[in-house]
């Protein structure tokens, strides 16, 4: 279930809540997120603002952000987004998925790792995925793209930088047609 609500409601999470304004996942250094002088999560970014030199910017797409609602059981819209997936190249094979509001802020900031046990439906345009925050809260997310071309375009990079995140090595080094296991033959 999906419910609209207004982009400046408060969530009610159990961290006091989150709006567009403030960056959800953002303020650590652990596995789960960037540290804060790597992703600055303000000043807010005007729209033409020039993005830190310290990150790439592999994809961003429009999408609309939703957040699972305990209480409700549905997923609360919070707002229109650019959804991005961005890389310090300060640390290698290190990827997150980014949300900024309109006027350019952050909002949300996720490192790519295989513990955000993420769902792609192609039906909806959607991903959706779970985040553990270190104190232990839970919180469920949702990215529904505008497109069809914009669906494909995402997960595509989404999941070439999920296998880099896990085999520490570049998409491009992989041998296609190469078999990884050795076969045995019986006489």
């Amino acid at each position: 279930k999906i419910k609209k609500a207004a982009a400046k409601k408060k969530t009610g999470s159990k961290s006091g809540g989150t709006d567009l304004g403030s960056v959800a996942g953002d303020t650590t250094t652990d596995s789960a997120t960037m540290a804060n002088e790597s992703l600055p999560s303000s000043p807010p970014l005007s729209p033409s603002a020039a993005p830190s030199p310290n990150i790439i910017t592999i994809i961003e797409e429009e999408a609309e952000m939703y957040l699972w609602d305990p209480p409700e059981g549905c997923f609360r819209e919070e707002g229109d987004v650019v959804a991005r997936i961005e890389h310090p190249t300060d640390t290698p094979f290190s990827f997150f998925l980014t949300a900024h509001n309109p006027t350019g802020h952050k909002v949300l900031s996720h490192r790519i790792t295989g513990s955000l046990m993420q769902r792609w439906k192609s039906d909806l345009w959607s991903l959706t995925w779970n985040f553990m925050a270190p104190n232990g809260d839970q919180s469920s997310w949702c990215l529904r793209f505008k497109s069809q071309h914009a669906f494909d375009l995402f997960q595509h990079e989404f999941t070439r930088r999920l296998w880099e995140t896990l085999h520490q090595t570049s998409w491009e080094k992989i041998k296609v047609g190469t078999p990884t296991c050795a076969s045995s033959t019986i006489v």
